[in-house]
C-alpha cells in the first residue's frame, strides 16, 4: 500500500497535467470545423465529450455561423395555379421590426396547429387577389456548404443546399370581402 501511494506522489504531478491536457485539447477540438485532422482525431476524444456533454458546437472559430431555418409558403390558387413566397428570405434587414418579425418566423414551425392555421388564413387574406383556396407551410433547413461547393458556385439559399419538409396543404377560409 505505502508503494502505492509512493507511486502516486511521485507522479501526480504528471497525471494532473495529463489530464488538463488531454482537457484543453478535447475542448479546443469538439468546435473545431471539419477537417481530415480533426475526423482522426476526435474519436480518442468523444467518450469525454459526451460524459460530460463537452461536445457542443460552439462556433467560435469563424466564419462557420450556425445554419438557418428558412420559413416560405405556397398559395394554390382557385385557377390551380401555385405561387410560391419566401417569407424569411424576403424580410429587409433596415426594416424597424426585422428582429421581431424574424424571431417570430423562427419559432413559427414550432408553433400550436392553430397559431399556424391563424397565420396561414392571414397570409390568405394578404394575397386575396390571386383568390387562393389552398395554403401549405415550407420549412427550409440550410446544409452547410463546403468550400469546395462554394467554390463551384453553390450558395446556401440554392435549394440543392436546403432539406425542404413541407407540412399538410390548409384551406384558406373565404377571403371575399363583404
Amino acid at each position: 500500500m505505502k508503494q502505492v501511494r509512493a507511486w502516486i506522489y511521485n507522479h501526480s504531478s504528471f497525471l494532473v497535467s495529463f489530464f488538463l491536457a488531454y482537457h484543453v485539447l478535447a475542448i479546443s477540438i469538439a468546435p473545431a470545423p471539419d477537417s481530415y485532422l480533426r475526423r482522426q482525431i476526435i474519436p480518442f476524444f468523444q467518450p469525454y465529450l459526451t460524459l460530460f456533454r463537452l461536445g457542443n458546437h460552439w462556433a467560435y472559430f469563424a466564419p462557420d455561423p450556425a445554419s438557418g431555418i428558412l420559413l416560405r409558403y405556397r398559395l394554390r390558387g382557385s385557377d390551380g395555379k401555385i405561387y410560391i413566397f419566401k417569407l424569411t428570405e424576403d424580410l429587409v434587414r433596415r426594416d424597424p421590426n426585422f428582429s421581431r418579425l424574424a424571431s417570430l418566423f423562427s419559432k413559427l414551425p414550432e408553433m400550436n396547429p392553430k397559431y399556424k392555421a391563424s397565420a396561414a388564413c392571414y397570409l390568405c387574406g394578404m394575397h386575396a387577389e390571386l383568390h387562393p383556396i389552398q395554403f401549405e407551410w415550407i420549412q427550409g433547413h440550410q446544409i452547410r456548404l463546403s468550400p469546395w461547393e462554394w467554390r463551384r458556385g453553390g450558395r446556401p439559399l440554392d435549394d440543392d443546399f436546403m432539406k425542404i419538409k413541407p407540412e399538410e396543404w390548409i384551406a384558406c377560409s373565404s377571403t371575399d370581402e363583404t
